[in-house]
């Protein structure tokens, strides 16, 4: 039965490295197989197709990193709003903070539901564009 497994993922990875596909995770109940493919510069500089592979299987739970959506101060909690209780288990599209830019306040938003973590910065700390927030598994 592994051999059969093994010989899929093989048959998998060499469809996937001759496509345009640059990333792929697949799950099957607790476990996550992420793929990753590495765009190769032939000699000419031409690029080829992707030969580079970094396979990561895990029974660990998928893990997604919230990112700043822009730069400012973070915020737990809006002046004007019910405070974000954190951590805990959120949905795709809930407010899970805020960034305050003089006296503009933007909401920090979700794409995916799951168990969120305490913010991974400081309350009133300034974050840039892209900076992790949270880890939603």
């Amino acid at each position: 039965m592994q051999a059969d497994v093994f010989s899929e993922l093989q048959q998998l990875v060499t469809t996937l490295s001759r496509s345009r596909i640059t990333k792929a995770c697949i799950k099957s109940g607790d476990a996550t197989l992420s793929l990753s493919f590495a765009e190769v510069a032939s000699a000419a500089g031409i690029n080829t197709q992707n030969e580079a592979v970094k396979i990561v299987v895990s029974d660990a739970p998928a893990t997604h990193i919230v990112t700043s959506p822009g730069m400012g101060y973070f915020r737990r909690n809006h002046p004007l709003s019910e405070p974000v209780v954190l951590p805990g288990m959120i949905t795709a599209g809930q407010v899970v903070g805020y960034l305050q830019f003089e006296e503009v306040v933007a909401e920090v938003i979700v794409d995916i539901g799951g168990a969120i973590s305490e913010p991974l910065v400081e309350e009133n700390a300034v974050v840039g564009y892209g900076e992790p927030l949270f880890v939603v598994s």
